[in-house]
């Protein structure tokens, strides 16, 4: 799938799910609002430029634009212990011209 930049945050997107070997896409109609996967996947549009994602302990809030690298905050441990590690990585020298 090619991501472009809209001026509607959310319109580009794909979910493909599968059922007895057989394919159930549902891409680009509407603007994603909600996926839920038991109670450890939650993603939720908030705003029309804020989504709400929950992974396991992990709550992150992303605001994208459209035009600019989307923002990204992370709390673990906000549903339950944090379980696992997290990791920062500071690439920008290897995005220096």
């Amino acid at each position: 799938m090619t991501t472009t930049n809209t001026k509607h945050p959310g319109e580009n997107r794909r979910v493909l799910a599968r059922r007895e070997g057989e394919e159930i896409a549902l891409a680009d109609q509407g603007t994603l609002d909600e996926i839920l996967v038991d109670d450890w996947l939650h993603v939720e549009r908030m705003d029309v430029n804020v989504r709400w994602p929950r992974i396991g302990d992990a709550r992150l809030f992303v605001t994208v634009s459209g035009t600019e690298p989307p923002i990204v905050a992370v709390e673990r441990g906000y549903y339950a212990l944090a379980n696992g590690t997290t990791l920062v990585r500071d690439y920008s020298a290897s995005f220096a011209g």
